[in-house]
């Protein structure tokens, strides 16, 4: 009897869209579905579980304006938008403290870019834990959460690195309960077939082309 593989291989094109698709679907504004997405493909780029966290963060109960309740944790979405605003600072050597946060590692996605784009290191570190992230890789320590939010939660910048793991140009292995909750979600994102649309020409059309 063959063994149901609980993972699927994807590309990194293939994460990024499902992602903002998803992020969609779970009623993200475009802006912060696009932070979703990049922070998704630039964690799972550097064979961290981009796609899985993400999953679990969506499925999360978390305060973020778009979903979840006040009383919640924050969302690392919303918070990766809020730090994609302060990297200037955060560059400059002014630190950003951030709340209790459900799916904090999305937060480093705005990290790795500005990195990139400063030229040094900068790191998000957390109880437990922390993300740094240099222009051409990044070191990870501690264990990843994912669902579960984290505390301690600082963006900083930091002396680089001793030795990162630099970005892969393919795709990786996902969690496929995750990828399929993805899906799910992305689904939603979807317009309903109806007869109308395809009088206005939705679809495929009934006549032959040939």
């Amino acid at each position: 009897m063959t063994a149901v593989s609980r993972t699927t291989r994807r590309t990194l094109s293939e994460i990024g869209a499902t992602c903002l698709k998803a992020a969609r679907g779970a009623g993200c504004p475009w802006g912060l579905a696009e932070e979703a997405a990049m922070a998704a493909r630039l964690l799972s780029a550097h064979g961290l579980p981009g796609a899985e966290i993400l999953a679990g963060t969506l499925a999360a109960l978390r305060a973020c304006g778009c979903d979840g309740r006040a009383d919640a944790p924050a969302c690392g979405i919303a918070q990766a938008a809020q730090v994609s605003d302060r990297l200037g600072d955060i560059a400059d050597g002014r630190p950003m403290t951030l709340p209790p946060t459900v799916g904090a590692p999305l937060i480093a996605g705005a990290l790795i870019l500005g990195a990139r784009r400063q030229g040094m290191a900068l790191r998000l570190r957390w109880n437990g834990g922390a993300i740094t992230c240099a222009p051409d890789g990044l070191l990870t320590e501690g264990a990843t959460p994912s669902a579960r939010p984290v505390t301690g939660l600082v963006a900083e910048r930091c002396d680089r690195p001793p030795r990162v793991t630099a970005p892969a140009p393919s795709g990786r292995t996902i969690d496929m309960a995750a990828w399929n909750a993805l899906d799910t979600l992305a689904a939603r994102t979807l317009v309903p077939e109806t007869a109308q649309s395809r009088a206005a020409g939705a679809g495929p059309g009934d006549a032959d082309t040939d």
